[in-house]
């Protein structure tokens, strides 16, 4: 309750922006400023209408990545306490998310006029209700994953429903429908602000709950509220590893096995693993219904079904996050196991840490890619996909080759920035692979060209580096 009491004094506009704002550093608005105006400015090399594009389609995502922490703080803000006996917070807090998507569809369908977009104001009225249903119940961002076979849609829908779909839209772009979407839409957003009691505090709890064990597995804390069979499959490995290595040590044959468990079950292979299996699993569905649906050779299929790739990106690099953010933050175990005899100092224990490592990002690497590779090789138009993101993805192991001693947990935009530059390179080698632009054999050469040096940099960057636990350096 501490931090929405401590913004309950302020507007509900203003909090969230206070809150957003504490978590930036100057660096973060030098980034938001190069995307929104350094990109479009690089589009004035080919043409004004070719930048004033970019411009334009930037725009929105941002205005969309803003909403959603505006609606996220205001779920926040809506403390079942606090809105028993703050006067008016609940009608103020509904008051500022109607006026704000109000505004933000007017400006939309406003501006639409001067766009080739007519219909601007009804895409984003839908999407500002997305994000907020999406917030709300996190769930629905699943449903992103189909939007690649949108076209398939009109070829494959049976007519009288597609013919449904086009009426309504039509009808969504008349003044009457907006209007109605705005107010459907209002009356939505409305409903997410509660008044208090017993069924409030039950979501809020669980909302809270589910913020609480997002940042643990993120910053590397053990989640210890976990149910259901995903998380006990995931934690089985590591408690079996556990037994294992108490077998092993009882012999004297422990290894560097124990500091790798002193991690946390967050940061053991199983936990990443169970992850690309469930994506393996979705996969294997979704070709099923491609299959039974008759779209199966369909190239719209073939380039829906390799953007989820993205998910084997998400998912290693989650993994990563999680190892990275255990090693920073759980002192205290590390502490207990440097003081184990037989174990290393200085720099052989960082050799032993970085081969521990690179061994844990390379079996899940390897695992992932065999998988998905398995799941798409089927579907035409999937091989530069097939190829570009795991080649790519090598580079994420460069990440856990570094300085451990001055090394601190990701925040804020820190965690999006972690991902950022992988997903750019995977998304644009692959359309360098689609478009012939780079041979395979050019593409390999220049990723080893690339690759090699650097992980040749970062392991003597680790290797020169002061141990990477701090009580073993005392």
């Amino acid at each position: 309750m501490s931090a929405a009491l401590a913004f309950s004094g302020l507007s509900p506009a203003r909090a969230a922006w206070q809150s957003y704002a504490n978590t930036m550093r100057w660096w973060s608005w030098c980034l938001i400023a190069l995307l929104l105006l350094g990109v479009p400015a690089l589009g004035l090399f080919q043409s004004l209408d070719f930048a004033f594009g970019i411009f334009v389609g930037i725009t929105p995502i941002c205005a969309l990545a803003l909403w959603g922490q505006l609606v996220a703080n205001t779920l926040h803000q809506n403390h079942p306490t606090l809105a028993r006996l703050v006067p008016h917070q609940p009608r103020r807090l509904r008051m500022n998310l109607v006026l704000i998507f109000l505004a933000a569809a007017g400006a939309a369908q406003w501006l639409a006029q001067f766009t080739p977009i007519q219909s601007a104001g009804v895409w984003i009225a839908l999407s500002l209700i997305f994000v907020a249903a999406a917030i709300r119940q996190p769930l629905l961002w699943s449903t992103t994953a189909v939007m690649g076979f949108a076209p398939l849609v009109p070829n494959y829908l049976p007519a009288p429903a597609w013919q449904a779909i086009v009426h309504a839209f039509a009808a969504l772009n008349t003044t009457i429908g907006f209007l109605c979407l705005l107010a459907a839409g209002s009356g939505f957003l409305a409903s997410l602000v509660h008044d208090g009691g017993t069924a409030h505090r039950a979501f809020y709890d669980r909302l809270q709950k589910r913020r609480r064990d997002l940042k643990s597995a993120m910053e590397g804390d053990a989640v210890q509220s976990g149910s259901g069979w995903f998380w006990t499959c995931s934690q089985s490995g590591y408690r079996k590893a556990f037994d294992k290595l108490l077998a092993r040590a009882a012999d004297g044959r422990a290894g560097f096995g124990r500091e790798m468990l002193a991690l946390g079950p967050q940061a053991h292979l199983t936990a990443t693993a169970m992850g690309l299996i469930v994506l393996f699993v979705i996969m294997t569905i979704v070709l099923s219904f491609l299959w039974m649906g008759g779209v199966f050779d369909h190239p719209q299929a073939g380039a829906g079904v390799a953007n989820s790739m993205f998910g084997l990106l998400g998912t290693l690099m989650g993994g990563i996050s999680q190892l990275h953010g255990s090693i920073v933050r759980r002192h205290q175990e590390e502490c207990l196991v440097a003081l184990l005899p037989g174990v290393p100092r200085g720099q052989a224990f960082n050799r032993q840490l970085g081969r521990a490592l690179m061994r844990h990002f390379f079996l899940l690497w390897g695992g992932g890619s065999l998988l998905m590779g398995l799941a798409l090789c089927w579907i035409p138009g999937t091989s530069s996909a097939i190829l570009a993101f795991p080649v790519v993805l090598v580079g994420g192991g460069l990440v856990l080759l570094r300085d451990w001693s001055r090394a601190g947990p990701f925040k804020g935009w820190l965690a999006v920035l972690f991902y950022l530059p992988l997903a750019l390179a995977a998304a644009g080698s692959r359309v360098a692979l689609e478009e012939s632009w780079l041979g395979t054999g050019s593409f390999l050469a220049l990723a080893a060209l690339i690759l090699a040096p650097l992980y040749v940099w970062r392991w003597r960057v680790m290797m020169r580096a002061p141990m990477a636990w701090p009580a073993a350096r005392r």
